[in-house]
């Protein structure tokens, strides 16, 4: 149903928990100022266009994002799949154009066109050279750990306990430099000791929240969590337990 109307999903491990997720919904909006994002890619000639995240295309090709709301970014990971050029190399070549549509909140259409994407043709090894951008690295640590908390659950649907404590050990390496998601690794392993079924159902929430979640310029990756005393707008808010709330009843 969330799905079907553009809305997003919650739950709470008991009932109180969910005064969060309506903080949030009521915060969100009365900061929106975008709604029903979607970005078209046109890939090039020779390139594939890959959305990570779990994000899945609509009609036309158009990948959604979520609403926009003042302070925050909605961000996409997108990777590119590159064929070697036939003929002479070039010193330029043109990759990806995007364009972006939404409604403003008086619902009037809102379409924008991105200059295409033209990086310079560089060798292998020059490129294992380049300095990492530190927010697209991040974003990366999060789309890949939510697919992998996706995989175990996946595991635990088929019975394979021991099989998904295996797997989700392995998580450590993927969030040692990482607080937030330091956290949530640690609150999925003891909560998979307690309860296999909220184990289950947290990664699916939790994995869905990581690749659609609306982020601050500002973020702090050396904040675990951001749950209880945060000053942040309740829609920018890390949490560690997607499905455990601050406020108790």
């Amino acid at each position: 149903m969330a799905r079907a109307g553009g809305g997003q999903q919650y739950y709470g491990q008991r009932a109180e928990d969910l005064y969060d997720a309506f903080d949030e919904e009521l915060s969100l909006l009365q900061a929106m100022v975008l709604r029903q994002l979607r970005v078209e890619p046109v890939a090039a000639p020779g390139v594939i266009v890959e959305p990570l995240g779990g994000v899945v295309a609509g009609a036309g090709g158009w990948l959604p994002l979520p609403d926009l709301a003042w302070g925050a970014e909605a961000w996409m990971l997108l990777r590119l799949h590159v064929a070697a050029e036939q003929g002479a190399p070039a010193l330029q070549r043109t990759l990806l154009a995007l364009s972006l549509q939404g409604q403003g909140m008086d619902d009037s259409p809102i379409t924008l066109h991105a200059a295409p994407l033209v990086l310079p043709v560089m060798p292998a090894s020059d490129i294992a050279g380049l300095p990492v951008d530190e927010t697209v690295a991040r974003r990366f640590q999060e789309v890949t750990f939510a697919d992998l908390t996706m995989q175990v659950r996946q595991l635990l649907q088929q019975g394979k306990g021991r099989e998904a404590k295996v797997l989700l050990q392995r998580g450590e390496a993927m969030v040692a430099n990482y607080p937030w998601l330091g956290g949530k690794l640690a609150q999925l392993k003891a909560l998979l000791e307690r309860d296999a079924e909220m184990a289950s159902k947290e990664m699916l929430f939790s994995s869905a929240k990581m690749c659609r979640r609306l982020s601050s310029d500002d973020e702090d990756m050396l904040v675990a969590d951001e749950t209880s005393g945060s000053t942040k707008a309740a829609y920018l808010r890390r949490k560690m337990s997607q499905g455990t709330g601050s406020r108790k009843a």
